[in-house]
């Protein structure tokens, strides 16, 4: 089964997405901000990350460059979920991450989340 971490600072959001993974088979675990996703990642790594933009304490940006420099952290793949906005894009492009734009329906990001289990492709956070 494969772990994943849902970081997002709305607490329905952090439910919808744990419950409909979960029913899916995955081990989901949650942190609404930046110092807590690290603390769990550095607990038990993810396989897999869901990171809003947008956090209080430390924001997804911070989040992910404290993971780049992270030797175990940085191999996790990581999903972006921001609004569109070319501040998220560019984010999602220097770390080599796809976007699932907010607000966003379930099917998409269920997709990439596949994609990304599927795929021998697993983005990493190392420039």
């Amino acid at each position: 089964m494969k772990r994943i971490l849902v970081v997002d600072d709305d607490p329905a959001t952090r439910a919808l997405v744990a419950e409909v993974l979960q029913a899916l088979d995955y081990e989901v675990q949650s942190a609404c901000n930046g110092a807590e996703a690290l603390a769990k990642i550095r607990s038990a790594p993810p396989d897999l990350m869901l990171v809003d933009l947008r956090l209080p304490v430390m924001n997804g940006r911070q989040l992910l460059a404290a993971c780049r420099a992270d030797r175990v952290c940085a191999a996790i793949p990581v999903i972006v979920l921001s609004a569109a906005s070319s501040e998220a894009c560019a984010l999602a492009r220097e770390y080599r991450a796809p976007l699932v734009a907010k607000p966003f329906d379930i099917a998409p990001l269920l997709a990439t989340v596949q994609e990304l289990e599927d795929s021998e492709r697993r983005p990493a956070l190392r420039s």
